[in-house]
């Protein structure tokens, strides 16, 4: 017996060093149990005697296989296994015989939450040598060649061995030694050593502000390798000439490009002529480097200037200008922005030759979709806004805009802002430009009789709600509009059109009770039929009964001849379609009435899209898991992925409605949680069994990934069936990862071992798994 522990004697001595937290374990409750169960199965001359002096003496004591005395004792084979592999992994952990250190290490390593310590990874490139054997420069020489993955692994495993050696508890043992490793050094091209810049070039890059450390840098590493400087030099022996940039860009377009060698070359130039300026170039610029035979362009400014006043634009009303040069200055407008304002107000003002209110008044009722049809609407908004801000400024706003404005304010609905919207649309396009106070009751019938001749029925019913919101704001704003109101006007949207058979409106709204719909649903649904049945081209056909082929036929017909009239009601009656073709079982059927029963909403209510999916596959509500749930999410697209998930965590919470539970048609487990956005793994084909999934909870991302890997090929090599749930010692039996290793055919043999030694090194690290 060696270590910290070696005064052990007995196993009542084990007991004692368990209970005092000598051993490391992550629950003593589990060890404790163990060692009471030896003493009342073997007797208290087993406990108080002496343990065994090796491995080999132990396993004679406890063979694998138990003897027929053994089995008096323990009763079962499966019940003295168990208990045969704790009490050798408790003796391991109190080092009661040499053992492998790398049960220690993961075991404290467990313990103290610190990351896995990868066995396999340390083993391949260390072979032959204990954790405590390795020196950083041993570190260096196994990570310089590698690469990716390779490269990631090792100095993860190093750096969860550079935390253990802070745990008191290796130190005392002498498992690692006090020394750390350290951080490993940043590589340029995978194994050169990357250059720090001297401190004069840092020195240079902080006094210009134009200079970028990072091209200077750059430069600086290709200037080493071209052995134009040296190292903790700031200039070459000669200076740095013509041919030595030439030499430099001519190098550095070959390994790079043209353009960023001339980049590199423009930094470097200006760092080394703020460390030196009397010997970089002798006066010379970039530009005459790369390019010799070209000549400078020589400006004429008298030239420039000439063409400049030549192209000055006409300028603004004094008046005009005048306001101008005290917004600018009162709300610190920069040049650019007055540049592009002085610009649309010229623009504007080509044809007033009023004063100044007159000008004012025909830059507030200027309609930019006219005067700029080229631009892009969301360059035509930011025109508006800048208009407005300096009509506000000026005292004199669009009264359109103050109306609008105010009707936000009193909480009016998105139609009648539309409605609004519409009435200055008409109102900007007479023959005189009207405001909101200038039109009368006979005006807006005038522009809904146009509208419906022009076929723009959608128009003549904003026009209405237009209407309305003014009548509704008069009280707020007695100096934009006049007191008497346009009043109460004639809804358009049904003359014309035909009612509904009488059968046919009943049995919409039978199908959208039975779907949940709420009042304003089932509205807009019987709305959305109407049309359809006032553009069909034989209304006799709705005397039929309700069913998809109906709804899907006249849509088309309907399109055709009237497309714009049925452009607002094609998704709803599509989708109308859709569910009057959807077939529902017995089971889906009194789901879907008791949720509603319920009072759910249909937008919180899954059961018709998971009905979709199930009743083609033949299964009742009861009858679904999640696998299921797993298998269809899989072949889904990714935004489609998170639809389903959320559906399938609202089909769970119908468990906890009283009504909908006590139906008993939901099944007894729950379907979710979906996998997870972002952390998604590739071999998460089947849910893990129950007993895994709790065995395997705070682990991380390759560890789970190589779990789903072995029980995808367990599944798919028939080892286990759909709802068997096997425990995790079951399935990370060491004849289940060879014949997986063996005849699997997911991905490379490399591959497939990189997650098998992850479980093996999980499963040594794991009291209750071990053998």
């Amino acid at each position: 017996m060696t270590g910290y522990l070696s005064n052990l004697r007995s196993f009542s001595d084990l007991k004692d060093a368990v209970r005092s937290g000598a051993v490391p374990l992550r629950g003593a409750q589990s060890a404790l149990a163990h060692l009471d169960l030896a003493e009342k199965l073997l007797g208290a001359g087993f406990y108080t005697g002496p343990v065994p002096a090796s491995e080999a003496e132990f396993d004679a004591m406890f063979p694998q296989e138990p003897d027929a005395n053994l089995l008096v004792h323990f009763g079962t084979r499966g019940f003295y296994r168990r208990w045969r592999s704790a009490m050798k992994r408790l003796c391991i952990l109190a080092e009661l015989w040499p053992a492998d250190p790398f049960i220690l290490l993961c075991q404290i390593a467990s313990l103290e939450g610190i990351g896995p310590i990868e066995k396999c990874v340390f083993r391949r490139h260390f072979p032959g040598q204990s954790p405590k054997d390795v020196t950083r420069q041993l570190a260096l020489d196994a990570d310089r060649d590698l690469r990716g993955m390779a490269r990631n692994q090792l100095r993860r495993t190093v750096a969860n061995l550079d935390r253990l050696r802070a745990v008191p508890v290796v130190r005392t043992r002498g498992l690692l030694p006090p020394e750390q490793i350290g951080p490993f050094p940043r590589y340029l091209g995978g194994d050169r050593i990357r250059i720090e810049l001297p401190e004069y070039f840092t020195e240079a890059c902080a006094c210009d502000p134009k200079l970028n450390l990072a091209h200077v840098r750059r430069a600086y590493e290709i200037s080493l390798d071209l052995e134009i400087l040296q190292a903790g030099e700031a200039m070459p022996p000669g200076g740095f000439t013509a041919d030595v940039a030439r030499k430099f860009h001519t190098e550095a377009a070959t390994r790079i490009s043209p353009a960023s060698a001339g980049l590199y070359l423009r930094a470097l130039v200006r760092a080394l002529r703020t460390v030196d300026s009397v010997r970089v170039l002798d006066d010379l610029g970039v530009k005459s480097i790369l390019r010799p035979d070209q000549p400078r362009k020589k400006v004429v400014k008298d030239e420039g200037k000439a063409k400049r006043s030549a192209s000055a634009p006409s300028p603004l009303p004094y008046g005009i200008e005048t306001i101008l040069e005290f917004y600018q200055s009162a709300r610190s407008r920069p040049r650019k922005h007055m540049t592009t304002l002085r610009g649309v107000l010229r623009q504007i003002l080509q044809q007033n030759s009023g004063d100044m209110n007159e000008a004012l008044e025909s830059i507030a009722v200027a309609d930019l979709d006219v005067l700029f049809p080229d631009l892009l609407p969301s360059s035509r908004r930011n025109l508006r806004g800048m208009l407005k801000a300096f009509l506000a400024f000026a005292g004199h706003t669009d009264p359109w805009d103050d109306l609008r404005d105010l009707a936000k304010k009193q909480g009016l609905t998105t139609q009648q802002l539309k409605g609004i919207t519409t009435l200055r649309r008409y109102a900007r396009s007479a023959s005189q430009p009207l405001t909101p106070g200038e039109f009368t009751r006979k005006t807006v019938l005038q522009w809904c009789g146009d509208a419906r001749e022009a076929g723009r029925r959608a128009d003549a019913q904003k026009i209405r709600q237009g209407c309305l919101a003014l009548d509704r704001l008069r009280p707020f704003a007695p100096n934009l509009l006049r007191p008497e109101p346009i009043g109460q006007m004639d809804d358009l949207r049904r003359r014309g059109n035909p009612l509904l058979p009488t059968s046919l409106e009943q049995m919409l709204e039978q199908h959208a009770a039975q779907a949940g719909f709420t009042k304003l649903g089932t509205k807009a649904l019987l709305v959305a039929v109407r049309k359809l049945h006032a553009c069909s081209r034989d209304r006799t056909r709705f005397h039929g009964p309700l069913n998809a082929d109906l709804i899907r036929r006249q849509l088309t017909e309907s399109v055709q001849d009237h497309p714009e009239e049925m452009a607002p009601y094609r998704t709803e009656l599509a989708r109308l379609a859709e569910r009057l073709d959807m077939r529902w079982s017995d089971g889906w059927r009194q789901l879907q009435a008791a949720v509603v029963s319920a009072g759910i909403a249909r937008s919180d209510n899954p059961v018709e899209e998971l009905a979709r999916v199930a009743v083609p596959a033949g299964l009742e509500p009861w009858q679904v898991d999640r696998e299921w749930a797993w298998l269809h999410e899989r072949g889904l697209r990714p935004d489609l992925r998170l639809t389903w998930a959320r559906k399938i965590a609202r089909f769970d919470d119908l468990g906890a409605n009283e009504i909908i539970a006590a139906t008993e048609l939901l099944p007894p487990i729950m379907l979710g949680p979906m996998p997870p956005r972002g952390t998604r793994l590739k071999n998460a084909v089947y849910p893990l069994p129950a007993p895994v999934e709790t065995a395997a909870a705070g682990c991380d991302k390759p560890l789970l990934e190589a779990m789903h890997f072995v029980w995808r090929c367990a599944r798919d090599l028939g080892i286990w069936e759909r709802c068997d749930a096997p425990d995790a010692r079951a399935l990370f039996d060491e004849r289940v990862l060879d014949d997986v290793e063996s005849r699997q055919d997911k991905m490379t043999p490399q591959s497939a071992q990189l997650h098998l030694n992850r479980i093996r090194d999980w499963r040594e690290g794991r009291i209750d798994l071990s053998k």
